[in-house]
């Protein structure tokens, strides 16, 4: 991580701020204090490491994308309720969760929208409590999202069987 001298004057101001109003330890601000007046780059990591990277950041389109999957997961839940008809017979109506691997990022936002947020806290899953799919499932829920918006257009509220089975299929 690379910062100008200026973003790194800043954060020591922010450290001198947090130790002298004791929001962090003491200890903790005179050594980020350090590390950053040196200019100690390698360090810098144990500083913001938890501080996501730039490609792991959520833009707004990928936030949306989990929101509508979760949305429409929402709504299969629902047409199969009010269908009559048992999720057990349809594996691809529960809720999958995100690949830990190569989606983690998609899967961190489901879990925070599903356990801090409680939104979409109902929602059958695969597994109670674990969203890692263990298989890559995004271009799986797009297509079945795709083919969701087209009934959805078509039908609204009220999806038939044939239609239901139309979007879980893409899964």
């Amino acid at each position: 991580m690379k910062l100008s001298k200026f973003e790194r004057v800043s954060l020591i101001y922010q450290h001198m701020v947090m130790r002298d109003r004791e929001i962090m330890r003491k200890e903790e601000c005179d050594l980020a204090i350090e590390i950053l007046s040196n200019g100690y780059e390698l360090l810098y990591g144990e500083l913001y490491g938890h501080v996501y990277d730039d490609q792991d950041v959520m833009s707004v389109d990928e936030c949306s994308e989990v929101f509508d999957t979760l949305s429409m997961f929402e709504g299969i839940d629902s047409a199969i309720q009010d269908l009559s008809l048992d999720h057990e017979a349809f594996r691809s109506s529960k809720f999958h969760g995100y690949d830990g691997n190569n989606e983690a990022k998609f899967k961190r936002f489901a879990e925070f929208l599903m356990t801090k947020e409680r939104r979409f806290s109902d929602l059958p899953t695969i597994q109670s409590g674990n969203l890692n799919s263990h298989m890559p499932v995004r271009a799986r829920y797009r297509d079945m999202l795709q083919e969701w918006k087209a009934i959805s257009a078509e039908l609204g509220s009220s999806i038939s069987r044939e239609s239901l089975e139309r979007v879980l299929d893409q899964f």
